[in-house]
């Protein structure tokens, strides 16, 4: 199954903002870019910005960083973020947190989703890096390991 399809199964819907749009798929040589860009267009993703762009201005954040908390704001929604400085801020701002580790988990505790390890692959092959030991432990979580 692919990634996408399978953070999506998660949700009602899940949201993107311009900035991450545009970061994810500005360079589409980069790996990941055409299938966000067709997550996109198959409504697998859904672009919006409707958030308060005066939180965006205040964050201190990357764009796509900044705009993605601010739609969680305005949505009263759980955010997916991973970068480690934007999730202490969303934290701090009481946003519910999950990173794309904790997705999976719960992705193949609910069904969505038949095995981890290969999802964990095709993160690296699209320049996202988690460590060893962050694998080995999302592994574990969903007694892959």
């Amino acid at each position: 199954m692919d990634l996408l399809n399978s953070i999506a199964g998660l949700f009602k819907a899940v949201y993107v903002t311009p900035g991450v749009v545009q970061e994810c798929t500005k360079n589409k040589t980069m790996p990941g870019a055409v299938k966000i860009a067709l997550a996109l267009e198959q409504g697998i993703l859904l672009a919006s910005s409707d958030f308060d762009t005066s939180v965006v201005e205040t964050l201190n954040l990357d764009r796509g960083e900044s705009e993605s908390i601010a739609l969680a704001l305005a949505y009263k929604c759980p955010l997916l973020i991973d970068e480690r400085k934007g999730r202490r801020i969303a934290k701090k701002l009481g946003l519910d947190i999950v990173g794309i580790g904790a997705a999976l988990v719960i992705g193949k505790n609910h069904g969505v989703i038949e095995s981890i390890a290969p999802l964990l692959q095709q993160l690296g092959a699209m320049g996202i890096y988690l460590s060893e030991k962050v694998k080995s432990q999302i592994l574990s979580q969903a007694d892959e390991k």
